[in-house]
């Protein structure tokens, strides 16, 4: 090959290989640096054909190809980085980045001029990204653990093309390692010919279980393949052993160790921050559940129908997650005459479970105590023995109420214990407080009882309320008896009882800054025909 002579030295010099070849496909010229590259000496090469470094599998194509530039010049390739596998003088492949230039020749022609450059380490650097890029994008999707094992080992098996990965998790009682998932790279899925089990301290797992660090395969298998095994670190602990295998060139090539070593905690890591928030995640769940079970078990399920008055309610609890104490309640109280209800609205102080037992005993003691005859302040007083025997520092405030139609009439008593005072919203718009409070359930030996009598006349509406409506806060400022007279005052007579509840809940909310702590119960009894009709 004829270069001028100020150009030789520098072509020497260059780090990256350089091979020119003639018309013919033959080697021409070789720099030192692809001795480097591939470990072909200059002096091997030049004489043989380009196909020398050229995997067999390429061989067809790359001939076509030369032919064609030969043929026609044409540039659509000259000057266009490519990246292309190149074999090395002990007959394995590397990846290169070839760029393709001309010379023209002093006889005539031209010679195809290769620029080669070493991409391994940028390689490396690619799939690593790739790598952790994947692993990421994993771990931030919801799955179970055994998908997200699978999906992991897949990726692994993907990003550093071998053909298996497998997971190994080390049994203390008998010090073995045993294998309990594999990704196969194959349509067939698991092809696993490796042992089920391996001993501590013995193998490429057991060696990676036992010092914490990658330990790659020594020698070649049978098939060509080898393996390289790498702990998940948390702690400073070994928790389990990935296990990767493939082509003994894939798995002794550079960086790979390294890459795996640097992973290994970084993968525990995310191994054990994934399944801590899904074990959250379930466990919230669950609570979610039973706190729904149980709140559905404090309020009755459907309101009951009574001829003559309307009933309406609205629950909100103050937590997703939490099981409140408000309760309210409606029910029919057996009589000669028929025409006996009995209802009630309640809070019990506190939340969770111990609330909800206490919300059980008060609403179901009271139901089944009225029922047999039981007067209302004798059946409020049986309910405080029984809170204090219980000895939980828990109170209750409430109002109790019976129902009667009868005689052209519909007439409430109510007994208050500590609760927060009913309003009636009569038909005509006036807006009146029932009168009286009485001691909370659960605080004295002796409860006081505040009671009284209303008589509701067509369109008047009994509203009863927990303080989670007039302790709503927008800062410090409370939603308030006021804005709750206003809220009811401002509805046209004969408003509907679910309307009423409806309008009075939406005012909360619309005045709360936040979500309530609290909970919100409100209960409405409207009388809603004469009573000649309820007769009738």
């Amino acid at each position: 090959m004829t270069l001028a002579g100020a150009a030789l030295p520098l072509v020497e010099a260059l780090s990256d290989g350089v091979i020119a070849a003639d018309e013919l496909g033959t080697i021409v010229y070789a720099n030192r640096s692809v001795a480097r590259l591939l470990g072909w000496e200059p002096s091997d090469l030049v004489g043989r054909p380009v196909s020398t470094i050229i995997p067999a599998r390429l061989r067809e194509a790359h001939r076509a190809g030369f032919e064609h530039l030969v043929r026609t010049g044409e540039e659509r390739i000259i000057g266009t980085p490519v990246r292309v596998p190149a074999l090395t003088s002990t007959g394995d492949e590397r990846s290169i980045e070839l760029v393709l230039s001309r010379l023209p020749r002093s006889e005539g022609g031209l010679y195809a001029v290769a620029t080669l450059r070493d991409i391994s380490q940028r390689l490396d650097l690619e799939r690593q990204t790739a790598l952790v890029h994947h692993l990421l994008t994993l771990f931030g999707q919801p799955s179970d653990e055994r998908d997200l094992v699978a999906r992991v080992l897949a990726t692994l098996t993907d990003a550093l093309e071998v053909d298996e990965a497998r997971l190994w998790e080390f049994d203390e009682g008998e010090r073995r390692l045993h294998c309990v998932a594999t990704h196969a790279d194959s349509l067939d899925g698991d092809t696993s010919e490796g042992p089920p089990v391996v001993e501590w301290g013995e193998g490429q797992v057991g060696l990676a279980w036992a010092t914490g660090s990658p330990s790659i395969a020594v020698g070649r298998e049978a098939s060509g393949h080898g393996s390289v095994a790498f702990p998940l670190i948390v702690g400073g602990t070994s928790v389990a052993v990935i296990e990767v295998v493939g082509p003994v060139d894939q798995i002794e090539r550079p960086g790979l160790s390294e890459t795996l070593e640097t992973i290994g905690p970084h993968l525990g890591n995310l191994f054990l921050r994934h399944f801590n928030e899904l074990a959250i995640a379930q466990a919230a769940e669950r609570e979610r559940s039973i706190a729904t079970a149980l709140q559905r078990n404090l309020l009755p399920a459907a309101l009951p129908t009574i001829p003559g008055v309307a009933v309406g309610a609205t629950f909100r609890p103050g937590g997703e997650l939490v099981v409140g104490g408000d309760f309210y309640d409606v029910f029919e109280i057996p009589s000669p005459d028929g025409g006996r209800w009995g209802f009630a609205i309640g809070d019990v102080c506190g939340t969770g479970p111990e609330a909800a037992a206490l919300t059980a005993l008060v609403r179901h003691k009271a139901r089944a105590l009225l029922r047999v005859g039981i007067g209302l302040e004798e059946t409020l007083g049986h309910i405080n023995r029984a809170m204090l025997e219980r000895g939980d520092d828990r109170f209750c405030t409430c109002i109790y109420g019976t129902l009667a139609i009868s005689d052209a009439r519909v007439e409430l008593h109510l007994a208050n214990a500590g609760h927060p005072g009913a309003v009636i919203h009569r038909a005509r718009g006036e807006v009146v407080t029932v009168p009286g409070h009485g001691s909370l359930l659960g605080v004295l030996a002796e409860l006081r009882c505040a009671t009284a009598t209303v008589v509701l006349e067509p369109g008047d509406a009994l509203v009863l309320y927990t303080d989670g409506v007039t302790e709503a806060r927008c800062g410090a400022d409370q939603f308030g008896v006021d804005r709750l007279d206003a809220v009811i005052a401002s509805l046209p007579g004969a408003t509907s009882p679910d309307a009423i509840a409806s309008a009075i809940r939406q005012a909360v909310e619309d005045h709360a800054d936040a979500r309530p702590r609290d909970d919100l119960a409100i209960l409405v009894l409207q009388r809603t025909a004469p009573a000649a009709s309820i007769d009738g």
